[in-house]
């Protein structure tokens, strides 16, 4: 019964994060979108035929990143059916990259993360270059969970900002990450932010034994993990 329960409760936050997603990027999307062609899988056999830690060349927009196909969660589409006698050293041109963290990053080790996508930018950053309006040299994190817009209708919410001062301006600054809290899960996601012009998005789940200021602090260290894991996929190996 408990179990039940536990599992309706990550139901229901993951309906909020879902309606809070929707309401929040409502202005983004689709109806700016060019017409879309016929896209195609990637074949299974690439599973196959690259050997783990063999990274394969993907072109996002206007970067290429070199991707272990072991970290690929879902294989990507193509514009045109391709396939491969051995594992491919020529650039895949994608728009998505929808991805698992391997272990050796250390970003899994507090918390899971449900749901990680890179995609190309499809808008300017939002950096003013001032690190937020303080002299601060350093990430930090503000709880602006009072004062935003959906605090009063869903009281379980949580909102966060992330700040990287030091961020060049292809990147956005802050980051804002939405939690909703259950009986023994957390759920969070971040709004659709840009770094390094990619476009990124994560869902993650917290166990609720994490408590402010804690919870804030494990955000903030999870979302330099993944920075720093971002960029390194832009290294060719």
């Amino acid at each position: 019964m408990c179990q039940a329960s536990s599992l309706l409760a990550s139901y229901r936050l993951r309906a909020i994060l879902l309606c809070l997603t929707i309401c929040i990027q409502a202005y983004s999307a689709w109806s700016d979108q060019p017409e879309r062609h016929h896209l195609y899988p990637l074949p299974h056999s690439i599973r196959n035929l690259c050997a783990p830690g063999q990274r394969i060349p993907f072109v996002i927009g206007s970067l290429t990143l070199y991707v272990d196909v072991q970290w690929l969660s879902i294989l990507p589409v193509v514009n045109e059916p391709l396939s491969f006698a051995k594992c491919p050293t020529r650039p895949i041109t994608v728009e998505h990259l929808y991805l698992r963290m391997p272990a050796a990053s250390g970003i899994a080790e507090t918390i899971k993360v449900d749901r990680l996508t890179l995609s190309a930018a499809t808008r300017a950053p939002r950096n003013s270059g001032t690190g937020g309006g303080t002299s601060s040299t350093v990430p930090w994190v503000d709880d602006v969970t009072q004062t935003h817009q959906f605090h009063a209708e869903y009281p379980d919410l949580r909102v966060f900002q992330l700040h990287f001062p030091n961020d060049a301006v292809d990147s956005d600054d802050p980051i804002q990450i939405l939690c909703a809290r259950g009986h023994d899960i957390e759920s969070c996601e971040n709004r659709h932010h840009i770094f390094r012009n990619l476009d990124v998005f994560f869902s993650l789940s917290l166990p609720t034994m994490i408590t402010p200021p804690s919870e804030s602090d494990v955000l903030l260290q999870f979302a330099k993990r993944l920075r720093d894991w971002v960029t390194s996929l832009t290294h060719q190996p």
